[in-house]
């Protein structure tokens, strides 16, 4: 279903208004001034949407043609017993918080389905602007999630959503405000996501409609879907932004002092993962990276949770990448990959030790090792067919308690392709006042791993480690020894 974008309609509504003779009950002969138009610079990239002119003409910034000045939007979101607090109050906080050329470009207002107060999750009583019967024509409407099986069933509000939609400039649903989207057909034909939980019952609900798991925006031109609850949020911003001017999105956020990063909303990230890394791309990839340490920075992303995240395997082999995790990475415990890395599961457990036998705290635990496949990245490097040693795809920064302990999960290291020492684990442990220890964990009962080889390991002082079953998978002790300098 394609839907043209509807801007254009408000300038040629003011033009034909602005032509119209309206009697407002004056002498005949009374002269009429019409109000002066405003002029700004449309939506760009530039930082020009904070003065208006009084002459058509081009930015002097950006050099766009100058447009006349959008009325004031009405902005209606709707309200009902059981709607999630964050879903309308995040939406509503961007769109009023927001100022452009001087003045507040929208008017934000509640719309319930029937008049009386409403309670959200169980706690928040609050009572709508209006209700569906009454309220402004809205320009932008915002459908919220939280329990929208009361909304599913209500025919009169599925009818006013349809309706709004058709001639509304915008439609946006947050978290699992898109079923009643997919229930009033609105989603046919176009791209949507929602909540992580309610993925599956919007492709059951909405079978026409390519849904996406991983996506906290889609645009689908007038239709704004977004992933759940905080998500709303950068949706609105993302509206503001098209609208408005990016400039205009980011003074918003900033105001709310929340980190918005526009680039990991929709697709951006899928592009370049699609796409692969090469030198149009690198770019993107380090802004990306960058905008996870951001989020790491504001407390949105955990380090541990970004280093088995499966959105993100695909830079784990960048060096800005592995430095961020270095630098984020302080837990004594990992989890190296996502659930469905294919390989035999392995728990490796150990402690760091002086020579005395005490535990070493604070000791980093530098980790890496192939994949099932037997390479350590996808591009050529050090090892030849074995990949880049020196950018592993899977790798751990851990940091020892104040036990020594350390432990991580990963996989089975998979054998160099074919021929090559046994399956290995590196290892690089430092800690202060000790010398560093550059060592590696084998594994008993690898074919690879003969008599001789065995009695040449050890010699080096690698760790030839016992492995017991433990579910679904394998696990070992790797205990180290440090020396003082």
């Amino acid at each position: 279903m394609k839907r043209a974008n509807r801007a254009g309609r408000w300038i040629l509504c003011i033009a034909m208004l602005s032509s119209c003779a309206i009697d407002t009950g004056a002498a005949a002969d009374e002269p009429r001034i019409a109000p002066a138009k405003k002029y700004v610079c449309p939506p760009c990239d530039d930082n020009c949407h904070d003065k208006t002119f009084d002459e058509p003409g081009r930015c002097p910034v950006c050099n766009m043609r100058l447009k006349v000045m959008d009325p004031v939007r009405n902005v209606a979101i709707l309200v009902w017993e059981g709607v999630e607090v964050l879903d309308f109050a995040g939406p509503a906080e961007v769109f009023a918080a927001t100022r452009a050329f001087g003045e507040s470009p929208f008017n934000v207002y509640l719309v319930s389905p029937t008049a009386g107060p409403v309670t959200s999750q169980g706690f928040i009583k609050l009572t709508a602007n209006y209700t569906i019967d009454d309220c402004p024509t809205p320009d932008v409407m915002v459908i919220p999630g939280g329990g929208t099986g009361a909304l599913l069933g209500d025919g009169k509000v599925l009818q006013w959503v349809k309706s709004v939609s058709l001639d509304a400039e915008m439609t946006m649903s947050v978290c699992t405000g898109a079923m009643v989207l997919a229930k009033c057909g609105i989603l046919d034909d176009i791209s949507a996501t929602t909540w992580h939980g309610a993925i599956d019952n919007l492709k059951a609900a909405a079978p026409n409609t390519t849904v996406f798991s991983a996506r906290r925006i889609v645009d689908s031109g007038d239709i704004i879907t977004t992933a759940g609850v905080s998500a709303g949020i950068d949706g609105a911003l993302h509206v503001v932004k098209g609208m408005l001017g990016e400039d205009i999105a980011r003074k918003t956020a900033k105001y709310m002092e929340y980190e918005w990063i526009p680039e990991f909303d929709f697709g951006f990230v899928d592009y370049v993962r699609d796409t692969g890394i090469n030198a149009r791309t690198q770019p993107f990839v380090d802004s990306i990276i960058e905008g996870i340490e951001i989020r790491i920075y504001s407390g949105r992303f955990l380090a541990s949770d970004v280093l088995c995240d499966p959105r993100w395997m695909f830079i784990h082999e960048q060096p800005k990448f592995r430095e961020m995790m270095k630098k984020h990475l302080s837990a004594a415990s990992a989890t190296l990959l996502p659930p469905e890395e294919p390989g035999e599961r392995l728990m490796v457990t150990g402690t760091v030790k002086d020579e005395e036998g005490k535990p070493v705290a604070n000791a980093t635990v530098y980790v890496f090792h192939t994949g099932n496949d037997g390479r350590y990245s996808k591009a050529d490097g050090n090892f030849g067919s074995m990949g880049d040693s020196l950018n592993p795809r899977l790798f751990a920064y851990l940091k020892t308690g104040a036990d020594g302990h350390y432990d991580y999960r990963t996989i089975k290291p998979g054998h160099y392709p074919q021929s090559g020492p046994p399956a290995h684990v590196h290892y690089a442990v430092t800690a202060e006042g000790f010398e560093e220890l550059v060592t590696e964990l084998m594994f008993e009962g690898d074919e690879r791993l003969t008599p001789g080889a065995i009695t040449e390991f050890e010699k080096a002082g690698f760790v030839i480690a016992n492995l017991e079953r433990d579910g679904d998978g394998s696990k070992c002790v790797c205990d180290l020894t440090l020396k003082k300098k």
